[in-house]
Parts: structure tokens; sequence; C-alpha cells
């Protein structure tokens, strides 16, 4: 079929999502069709499995990324591929100073399905993403789990978080893949954990389940925490509302997310299948 061996890998907010985190119809419509004539299509974000919507979910044919390529996960058979954990006791210490060095800065460490917040006692909207009191927790630091810590979110004021990268950056002892999904949300990931390193982890795997026939890889998203999804991807696209640094490296750029920018990206594979 037309799509036969081609894999797209799109970003959720602010590429797939438009900016009221809604659905273009244009594109579901577009990945219907992408998906009907042989085409594999799923998500890289920073979400973990527990929050991604299971219309969302249902949408992917193919394994998601989650938590920014901490590992791959399979919707139908509720199963985590190519875990990349973080190391907690080096975090713990970094995180410990941050908190202690810079005021209104937080920490929200995923682990496994629950997150645990450092530092507030607030917390987020749950609502928007139907979380619960049992997903969400604020604890001191020596509460939390010390295993399957799969990513660290720092929110604060972008200053802030400018001076914590930089802090990050000399004391991590490039342990961690540092970036940014938002101004004011810092991620810190093992280093091998990246939507690059996991797109072609996944892109290996479609590989091998179609008896090694070489697949195309499409990847599309619009923040720092997609440059390397787009690095790694054999045709890299953006939506025009994307950060600077990621226009620069897209091989093409289709509209905005509010205009169905996946389904930019299908026109234009369709228009070149």
């Amino acid at each position: 079929m037309k799509f036969d061996n081609k894999l797209i890998v799109s970003d959720i907010d602010g590429t797939f999502f438009d900016e009221n985190m809604l659905i273009a119809d244009r594109n579901i419509d577009a990945v219907n069709y992408f998906k009907e004539h042989g085409g594999l299509f799923t998500f890289a974000t920073g979400r973990n499995d527990r929050i991604i919507e299971p219309e969302i979910a249902k949408l992917a044919n193919a394994p998601m990324i989650c938590c920014n390529g901490a590992y791959i996960f399979d919707h139908e058979a509720d199963r985590r591929m190519n875990e990349i954990c973080i190391a907690p006791g080096p975090a713990i210490s970094i995180i410990n100073t941050v908190i202690e060095s810079f005021p209104g800065v937080t920490a929200t460490i995923t682990v496994d399905r629950k997150y645990y917040i450092i530092g507030t006692n607030e917390k987020p909207d749950m609502d928007t993403f139907n979380l619960t009191d049992e997903d969400v927790l604020c604890v001191p630091i020596d509460e939390v789990p010390t295993t399957q810590w799969y990513t660290v979110v720092f929110n604060g004021d972008a200053a802030s978080l400018d001076l914590v990268q930089k802090y990050i950056n000399v004391t991590g002892e490039n342990m961690y893949y540092i970036s940014r999904s938002w101004p004011t949300m810092l991620e810190i990931n093992n280093i091998r954990a990246t939507k690059g390193n996991a797109a072609l982890e996944l892109k290996h795997m479609c590989e091998t389940r179609a008896q090694n026939t070489p697949f195309t890889l499409y990847g599309i998203g619009d923040y720092e925490n997609d440059i390397e999804l787009l690095r790694e991807s054999d045709v890299s696209a953006c939506p025009e509302n994307a950060i600077e640094s990621v226009r620069e490296i897209a091989d093409i750029t289709v509209c905005s997310n509010n205009d169905g920018a996946v389904a930019g990206l299908i026109e234009y594979i369709d228009a070149n299948a």
C-alpha cells in the first residue's frame, strides 16, 4: 500500500494538540487515512502512559514513546519496553541543592506511573489529566521510591531555570539529557533517554517485525525536547509555531498546530509517496 514501511512519530503538546489542547478533526482524518493505507503512526511525549488519554492512545498503531524517551509503551499489551532510568542517588543531591538554592523552583519526579512533587504542597490541575490524589504526591524527597525514575521536571520562572540548567551542566557529569518542554519547565532524563534514541529503537522494532524491511522515519515536533527526534528522523518536520532552534533543523515546516500540523505532514508524505 501507499504508506507501507513509513513510520510517523509525533509530539503531542504544541504539535498534535492545538493551543487549547484539542485535536483538529483534520489531524484525526489524516492519521486514519495514513493508517488505512499501510502507515504506522505513534506519539513521542514527555508524558507517562498513565496520562495519555485513551482516545489519543487509540490513534497510535505502533508503540508510544513516553517520558521523553525513558521508555517505549505498547498500549495494546500494556507493556513498557527499552526502559532507561535515572540513577536516584546523584539526582537526589541535585534536586536538594536546587530546591534550597532557587526559591520558587520545584521538582516533579516521574516514578513508575506516579508523580512525586518536591518543594511545594500545591498540586497541578489534576482534572486536566484525569489524575487522582494517589497519582500525585507532595512528599519529602526521602519518601520517594528509588526505582524506576523516568524523568525529573523542574518548574519555575524561566530565568531561574536558566541558572538551574547551568548548575546541572556543571555538576551532572554528563549523566543527563537536559531540555525544555516549555519556558517554565526544565526536564532531565538519563543521557541516553531521548525521543530520538527511542524513535530509532522503535524504527528497528518495526523493521524486525516486517522481516527486516527498511522503514522511513518521519518525526514532527515543536520544542527543545523534540530536537533529538528531528535529528534522528529520516525526514523531520515542525509546525510553523515551533521555536526557532527546531525550525532551523527541520527538513520541512508545515502549518501551525492550530491548523492541523500532523495533517500537513501526512499531505507532504502523500504528495511525495
